[in-house]
């Protein structure tokens, strides 16, 4: 499974199940267009964790 996201400053993302669970390595984005490999997870609702310049954003996302 691949993810595509975009940003404009460098961040880090981490992948958490809706158990809270920490599914793989941080991911390092850089400014622009990225494809993400994420592991092979289960269908249903994870969350994105993102850190840029120190701030932390949260993005729900469905695996289908």
């Amino acid at each position: 499974n691949v993810v595509h996201t975009e940003t404009n400053l460098s961040a880090q993302l981490q992948i958490i199940s809706m158990q809270g669970q920490e599914i793989g390595e941080i991911v390092v984005l850089q400014p622009g267009r990225n494809i993400v490999d994420i592991p092979s997870v289960a269908k249903g609702l994870y969350i994105f964790r993102f850190v840029i310049n120190g701030k932390t954003t949260f993005k729900k996302i469905v695996v289908k």
